[in-house]
């Protein structure tokens, strides 16, 4: 997995385990102020990586298919589609 094309606070730090990746929180101020020095696993809209997986493939791999398994000609229509699905799903 690459962490590429996405933004984060420099002062975040990532590790990558056997359990996957986590992010430790250590250096990370919170509102109050206070550091809470606890490693929290990576997650996407509050799914693990695991999860928000299961959950895209549920959505988009019918979208992107024909019954017959052929596939859709992508369209930005399509596309819009699939995002409005996703948010749906995901909230």
């Amino acid at each position: 997995m690459t962490l590429e094309n996405i933004a984060f606070d420099s002062s975040l730090k990532l590790k990558k385990g056997n359990s996957g990746i986590t992010l430790n929180v250590t250096d990370c101020r919170e509102e109050g102020g206070s550091t809470t020095g606890e490693i929290l696993p990576l997650l996407i809209n509050g799914h693990t990586i695991e999860e928000y997986q299961t959950i895209y493939h549920s959505v988009v791999d019918s979208m992107v298919s024909t019954a017959s398994g052929q596939p859709h000609p992508y369209s930005l229509e399509l596309g819009l589609r699939i995002k409005q699905h996703l948010w749906e799903k995901l909230c």
